[in-house]
């Protein structure tokens, strides 16, 4: 009996994880989906962007160690963007 007992909690307790983890998915990628066609236009929301993701997956650690690994890198290549699209304006000369 008890047996059956714990055998039901765990299955349950399973599917609901799977479920938490689907809803949590799809959670992320639509704040992907929001956020990273405007980061070239507005670097500043990669920022924002990491600050979505934490809070969809509630793990400060793990979320910093993604910002670090993806958010940086994008932070870092879109200001380097930015900088260089003002280099080659300021060049230009007027006619």
């Amino acid at each position: 009996m008890f047996y059956n007992i714990h055998y039901l909690f765990t299955e349950l307790y399973k599917q609901i994880s799977s479920l938490m983890h689907a809803c949590m998915h799809q959670l992320n990628q639509i704040v992907d989906i929001l956020l990273h066609r405007h980061f070239r236009r507005n670097p500043d929301l990669i920022f924002l962007d990491g600050l979505a993701h934490a809070i969809v997956e509630n793990d400060l650690k793990q979320s910093l160690r993604k910002f670090a690994k993806y958010g940086v890198p994008a932070l870092l290549k879109e200001t380097g963007r930015k900088k260089t699209r003002k280099r080659k304006r300021r060049g230009k000369t007027t006619r």
